[in-house]
C-alpha cells in the first residue's frame, strides 16, 4: 500500500471516528431567561383553589376540620419602570365551603383593594390599603378580630403577595440548574413557619396545547415561636415540627411573561406547649400540650379573561 494510500486510510479513518463523535457527543443544553413581562395597563386573573384538612388534638380530644377556599385575584398594572412595578390588587370574589369562624375571614376579603409597590426583584416596598382591610376584618368581635387581624397581617400579605411573583431565577437556566428562596408563613397565634424552598428547572413540558417552562419545588421548614400572646388566654411556649413534606411545581408562560398554574402539596405536623397567660384564672390547668396536623393541596391558574367561580356547598 503506497503512502498514499495510508494517508487516505487514515485520513478516511479520522474522519469516520470525528464523524461517530460529533454524532455521540451530547448535545449542551440551552440556556433560557425566564422573567416576567409585566406592561403598563395589563390586566390578568389569578385563580386560587385551596383544600386543607386539620386535625388538632388536646387533652386526648381530637378535632378535625375539612375546608375548600376559591379566591379570585384581579391584577392591573399601573406602572412598570426600571425602579419597579405598581399593581392594583383586588379580591374579586371568594368561594367556600366553610360557614365558621375561618370561612368568614376569607368572605370578608371581597371587594379588597391593595395597591402593591415592588422593586425589580418584586420585593415589596410599600402596602397601601392595608389599614382598610384590618378595620373591615372582625369589625364585630374585637376579640375574635384580633385573632383574624394576625393572620391577614401586613407581613402575611406581602408574603402572599411576593411568592406570587418572585420564583424565578435570577439569571439563565438549564434544566438541572437549581436555585433558592426563602420566605415565612405567619400562622397567627401559632407562630411562624420559615421555609427554605429550592427549584429545579426541569426544561418545558405541553400543557393544553401551549409549551410552558416547569419548575419543581421542594421546602423545610423551621418553626418559630409567637410574640407575645396580648389579649389571648394561653401562648405559645414552646414548640417543635414533628413532620413535614413540601413539594409542588409551578409552569411558567415564557412567552406571555407570567406564570401559567402551579401546584402545591403540603403537610406538616406540629406540637406546641400552651401556657396561659398573665392574669388568667389561677385555677385553670397551667399548661398542656397541642398537636396539630395538616395536609394542604393548592392549585393556582393565571388568565386574561375573568374565569368562572365555582359554587361550593356548605359542608
Amino acid at each position: 500500500m503506497s503512502r498514499l494510500a495510508i494517508r487516505r486510510f487514515v485520513g478516511t479513518g479520522w474522519l469516520v471516528y470525528v464523524g461517530l463523535v460529533c454524532v455521540a457527543a451530547p448535545v449542551p443544553a440551552q440556556e433560557v431567561s425566564l422573567n416576567w413581562k409585566l406592561r403598563p395597563g395589563e390586566v390578568f386573573y389569578l385563580l386560587t383553589d385551596t383544600e386543607a384538612r386539620s386535625d388538632t388534638t388536646l387533652k386526648d380530644q381530637t378535632v378535625s376540620q375539612r375546608m375548600r377556599v376559591v379566591m379570585l385575584y384581579r391584577y392591573q398594572v399601573l406602572e412598570a419602570s426600571p425602579n419597579g412595578y405598581v399593581l392594583e390588587h383586588t379580591v374579586e370574589d371568594v368561594a367556600t365551603d366553610n360557614r365558621d369562624l375561618l370561612g368568614s375571614i376569607f368572605a370578608q376579603m371581597r371587594g379588597i383593594k391593595l395597591k402593591v409597590h415592588m422593586d425589580r426583584s418584586f420585593k415589596i416596598t410599600k402596602l397601601e390599603g392595608h389599614q382598610e382591610l384590618l378595620k373591615k376584618i372582625g369589625a364585630d368581635d374585637p376579640v375574635a378580630g384580633k385573632v383574624l387581624q394576625e393572620m391577614v397581617s401586613e407581613a402575611s400579605l406581602r408574603e402572599q403577595i411576593q411568592g406570587e411573583f418572585n420564583f424565578l431565577p435570577d439569571k439563565p437556566v438549564k434544566p438541572g440548574d437549581q436555585w433558592e428562596r426563602q420566605f415565612t408563613i405567619p400562622a397567627g397565634p401559632l407562630g411562624t413557619f420559615n421555609l427554605r424552598q429550592k427549584l429545579t428547572y426541569d426544561g418545558t413540558e405541553t400543557v393544553e396545547g401551549k409549551v410552558l417552562d416547569r419548575i419543581r419545588s421542594t421546602a423545610t421548614a423551621t418553626y418559630t415561636l409567637p410574640k407575645a400572646a396580648g389579649d389571648l388566654p394561653v401562648q405559645v411556649s414552646k414548640g417543635e415540627i414533628l413532620e413535614q413534606d413540601w413539594k409542588g411545581t409551578l409552569w411558567f408562560d415564557r412567552e406571555a411573561g407570567r406564570l401559567a398554574r402551579s401546584e402545591l402539596n403540603s403537610s406538616y405536623r406540629l406540637r406546641v406547649v400552651l401556657v396561659l397567660a398573665a392574669g388568667k384564672p389561677a385555677d385553670a390547668e397551667p399548661t398542656s400540650t397541642m398537636e396539630i396536623k395538616q395536609e394542604t393541596k393548592y392549585r393556582s391558574h393565571v388568565s386574561s379573561e375573568r374565569p368562572s367561580m365555582p359554587k361550593l356547598e356548605a359542608k
